[in-house]
């Protein structure tokens, strides 16, 4: 394997892929947000999803907003036309939430019929694959980003417990999901990217943050392989916290299947956009993250 770090190519070129299409939900019968309630629909959804886009897995959940939901937020779930989003702000700051914050409710009705609908798309044979969200973006459903910012730069350290706090309680999701038969996590932050909170922000997430919770993240699942977002991966890189390495896939596949392929035989891959498929699967990399950047 030969290092082909390079920040200036970790760019999302694939990143409209909005599920809620009227016509798709109305051939399947389906409309949100009953939908989101059962594990039936969501895997018919995320079934024919994957056909329609040619993945070569079913990609779940459909929004952001579950980890945040099932912490406590206020969660406007929308409908057909428009995806849920984060409703009034639960906490007036940081601190607040620190003092505040809930621990994460397996049981919550979103998140019982995700991990059924996982469970059943492993059944019948197509790998499911889900997206967990960051810390920040889950932080900014209960404090205005704004405020996060401001009480970075006020003191460090508390906004750094705060993301210590999420990623702790978001942990026992992403065994939840391994345990009911996700072949793959997907880990994305967004709002973290360096082009919404400037690049000072961003170094301070990954030194605080995914430095640590990364690899105890790939030490607590085992043999489950995480993949990077595009701009996760940015975000690692510039940090100076690991590099991309090539690996070998087979050449004949596009990007999705080539991870899909390699799942369990590295921790981490990165850089393209899993839902990409017009990707070759040559450029498929696994993340090394460097000794110093395990915190």
């Amino acid at each position: 394997m030969t290092a082909t770090s390079s920040p200036n190519r970790l760019n999302c070129g694939h990143a409209d892929v909005n599920p809620l299409e009227p016509a798709l939900l109305a051939s399947l019968g389906l409309s949100f947000p009953k939908s989101y309630f059962s594990g039936k629909d969501m895997a018919g959804l995320a079934s024919a999803i994957s056909a329609r886009r040619g993945w070569p897995m079913a990609m779940l959940p459909f929004c952001s907003t579950v980890e945040a939901e099932a912490l406590g937020a206020d969660i406007f779930l929308g409908g057909n036309q428009t995806g849920p989003r984060s409703g009034k702000l639960v906490h007036a700051s940081v601190d607040e939430y620190l003092a505040l914050g809930r621990e994460f409710d397996l049981g919550t009705p979103r998140v019982g019929a995700l991990l059924e609908a996982v469970g059943i798309l492993a059944a019948e044979g197509l790998p499911p694959v889900v997206e967990i969200s960051g810390p920040l973006g889950i932080l900014a459903s209960f404090v205005d980003l704004g405020g996060i910012v401001k009480a970075w730069r006020k003191n460090p350290e508390t906004v750094a417990r705060a993301l210590r706090l999420v990623g702790r309680r978001v942990l026992g999701y992403a065994l939840a999901l391994r345990d009911a038969g996700a072949r793959m996590l997907s880990y994305a932050d967004p709002v973290g990217a360096s082009g919404i909170v400037g690049p000072k922000f961003a170094q301070f997430l990954a030194e605080s943050f995914l430095g640590g919770f990364l690899p105890g993240l790939a030490e607590a699942l085992g043999g489950l392989t995480v993949h990077l977002c595009p701009h996760a991966s940015a975000t690692l890189v510039s940090a100076g916290l690991g590099e991309f390495r090539r690996v070998g896939a087979p050449p004949d596949l596009n990007y999705p299947a080539a991870c899909l392929a390699l799942r369990g035989r590295v921790k981490f891959l990165g850089k393209g956009c899993l839902k990409n498929v017009s990707l070759p699967g040559r450029v498929t990399e696994e993340f090394k993250f460097h000794d110093a950047g395990k915190k």
